[in-house]
């Protein structure tokens, strides 16, 4: 006997041997709705199921649909049927709300339908592996605008990520003493990219500006980190770097280097710079 099941929008027709005297409809009961977490760029592994039955023990014909599409078809055979029968059937599920319909029947009149839902989400923020800027020392501190690209390697299970720069900082005020007269002293010219002033205050122990960092999945989950930038107060005696070129601020000897490279929160902010 040719059927066709339009209710579970499947395109084709199947043929089911059946029996023909079908006096009473089969029965089926799906599993519950669920809410899974995606753990992959497919989404999430699921599992749905449907109890099947018929008084007349018939032979069972179960056809799946995600979504409107087929995606599998059951036959029982006729007389094991009079027993409840549950089924399965494992799938990955797309981010999202996914509908399954199952639909079962004994002689192709008989349509009796059941349906769950499937909704996969992303609530995980993505991980970020490292930060680095480069250059991550600034020197000699000649009060010029320096080019620094950053780069950020960082994940997320469900997908691909994004990241901008959001703010710089730093631990000294933009026209401090001892510093130049100059602003701004930080630019953001891209979402990786930024423009650093080599100048620091020849009163303090040296300046640092911090990157923050901003990373998002395709959810809109969000991770923050940060990384520095540091513009020594002088490089130490027996360098070759000479801290009266193009510096007149200099006072005292030692290296205060600060860290260049990686996570953090970046605590002493002083001031921001935002992007002109």
């Amino acid at each position: 006997m040719k059927i066709s099941i339009k209710s579970l929008g499947l395109a084709g027709a199947f043929l089911f041997a059946a029996s023909t005297h079908a006096a009473t409809p089969p029965t089926i009961t799906c599993s519950g709705d669920q809410v899974l977490e995606c753990t992959s760029t497919n989404g999430a592994l699921g599992v749905v199921s449907a109890t099947v039955q018929d008084a007349d023990g018939d032979g069972l014909m179960v056809i799946w649909a995600i979504n409107g599409h087929a995606a599998e078809t059951n036959i029982l055979a006729a007389g094991d049927t009079t027993n409840a029968i549950t089924l399965s059937l494992t799938n990955s599920f797309a981010v999202g709300t996914n509908d399954v319909s199952v639909g079962v029947t004994d002689d192709g009149t008989n349509v009796v339908m059941c349906s769950s839902t499937v909704v996969v989400q992303d609530t995980t923020p993505p991980q970020i592996r490292s930060i680095v800027a480069s250059p991550n020392v600034l020197w000699p501190p000649n009060h010029k605008m320096r080019p620094i690209a950053v780069v950020v390697r960082a994940d997320d299970a469900c997908g691909p990520v994004s990241w901008h720069i959001t703010q710089i900082t730093s631990n000294e005020p933009e026209d401090g003493l001892g510093d130049g007269n100059t602003s701004p002293d930080s630019v953001i010219t891209g979402p990786h990219k930024a423009l650093l002033r080599a100048e620091r205050s020849g009163k303090g122990s040296g300046r640092i500006y911090t990157l923050d960092i901003e990373v998002s999945d395709q959810a809109l989950n969000t991770t923050n980190g940060s990384v520095r930038v540091t513009v020594p107060h002088d490089r130490g005696h027996g360098s070759r770097w000479n801290d009266d070129e193009d510096d007149d601020d200099h006072n005292d000897s030692g290296d205060d280097r600060g860290r260049g490279n990686g996570k953090g929160n970046g605590k002493d902010k002083g001031k921001k710079h935002g992007k002109n």
